[in-house]
């Protein structure tokens, strides 16, 4: 994908996204949030997840088979 495209794309919305999911937490600190991302948003340098990890939040994946209380 051409850069330009890629971060104009890709990158700009992975960085709202996450400035989305951090907004959420600290409105309503006393929730559980559960987020899901179509799969171009894990992939390469500035992923959403990168995002979120830059700002401190711990993130993981959640197995199929998990349990989530």
């Amino acid at each position: 994908m051409h850069r330009y495209f890629r971060r104009e794309l890709i990158e700009k919305r992975n960085a709202r996204m996450a400035d989305r999911v951090v907004q959420l937490i600290q409105q309503f600190p006393d929730e559980s949030f559960f987020f899901a991302f179509g799969a171009g948003h894990f992939l390469g340098n500035r992923s959403v997840l990168d995002y979120l990890q830059e700002g401190g939040y711990q993130v993981g994946k959640v197995a199929p088979d998990a349990k989530i209380k």
